[in-house]
């Protein structure tokens, strides 16, 4: 049976974690949406600057990814990101 550490929204937390842990890790990338409401981009920006990693923002994009355009950009950012090597 999968527990959430298993799932990968469980894997992201877990990643986030050790990220946060570390004063660098530029292997690290971020997904930022333009109107997400519950983190300011100050703050992401912050977080991804101090630690010298990579931040992609999707304009027009929500905190929760659940649009089919949002999921598409999404799918697409895996793949050309290091998340999905």
């Amino acid at each position: 049976m999968e527990t959430i550490k298993d799932a990968p929204i469980g894997r992201a937390f877990a990643r986030l974690f050790q990220v946060r842990e570390k004063e660098t890790c530029k292997k690290a990338v971020f997904l930022y949406a333009s109107n997400d409401n519950l983190t300011s981009f100050e703050t992401v920006r912050a977080f991804v600057e101090k630690r010298g990693a990579t931040l992609t923002v999707m304009e027009h994009g929500e905190h929760w990814f659940h649009m089919d355009e949002q999921m598409q950009f999404l799918d697409d950012w895996i793949r050309k990101s290091e998340v999905g090597k």
